[in-house]
């Protein structure tokens, strides 16, 4: 009898780590959630006050993510009829061979986002073994690629805010002083820093850094009630989703789409993030 119970018992361990394992890979890394935050800051000019900005990331476009989801992703996107979109990085995994059908309908379909003031792109660490698709789709989609480059942006007003945009930090050196220097422009402006890696965060006190948009993190890909992402990725640190309050810095980390070397995702599923800007 006690024999036949812990055959019982190792059966439903068995059968309980299966459940786990097919919602983790088949259900947990499928569908868009839309995470909406408040960003509140007394340097954010009052003509951008609601302003709506949707972030993107990690695609890993191919691993568990389809021309599908992507369309399902854009369709998301529109939805919300923001006035900038942000995409921080990883379009690509260095495990999947992109074709030139998947460049074609990348192009395709991301040229369909809608914004209503622009579209700015950086590039993730995976990014950079397809260096001259990720430009070619992302130019075509008619998206800015910030380069350790800046740009003014204005709405309604005269008065701008500063969108810097860095390369990974884990696959080249960040020229700074060109991600942030305006040349004949000394105005001391709301600045929004897109970068793909969160310990960026580590690097940037020299510099006005309002709220900080990063990705990488892919939440951790397996998220414990109590305890977190499980998944700590080079360049992440403790940085997996949500708000970080560093020094001065808000930073904000995406958990993205995709997966990376591992094809699960646990209370964790894909994301946006829908910003809306307020002075006070």
């Amino acid at each position: 009898m006690k024999k036949k119970k812990i055959i019982s018992f190792l059966i439903f361990i068995v059968l309980i780590v299966v459940c786990f394992v097919l919602y983790a890979r088949y259900i947990g890394t499928t569908g868009v959630k839309v995470i909406e935050t408040p960003v509140v800051d007394n340097d954010i000019p009052t003509s951008f006050e609601g302003f709506k900005i949707v972030e993107f990331a990690d695609i890993h476009y191919g691993n568990t993510t389809s021309l599908k989801d992507i369309k399902l992703l854009v369709n998301k996107i529109n939805q919300l009829k923001p006035d900038l979109i942000i995409f921080a990085g990883d379009l690509f995994d260095n495990s999947i061979k992109i074709t030139e059908n998947d460049v074609n309908s990348l192009k395709e379909e991301l040229s369909k986002i809608d914004d209503t003031v622009n579209k700015y792109a950086v590039k993730g660490d995976q990014d950079y073994s397809n260096l001259t698709d990720f430009e070619t789709i992302f130019k075509y989609a008619n998206f800015t690629i910030l380069d350790n480059s800046n740009e003014l942006i204005y709405y309604k007003n005269t008065v701008p805010i500063k969108i810097v945009g860095t390369t990974s930090i884990l696959k080249s050196k960040i020229d700074y002083n060109s991600a942030f220097t305006i040349l004949g422009d000394e105005n001391d402006y709301f600045t929004i820093l897109i970068a793909h890696e969160p310990t960026i965060v580590n690097e940037i006190k020299d510099y006005k850094v309002n709220v900080l948009f990063t990705s990488h993190s892919l939440g951790g890909l397996i998220n414990i009630p109590f305890v977190g992402g499980l998944i700590h990725l080079k360049g992440t640190d403790n940085y997996t989703k949500g708000l970080y309050n560093v020094g001065n810095v808000k930073m904000y980390v995406n958990s993205g789409i995709g997966t990376q070397d591992y094809k699960f995702r646990f209370n964790n599923r894909p994301s946006i993030d829908l910003f809306r800007l307020y002075n006070n």
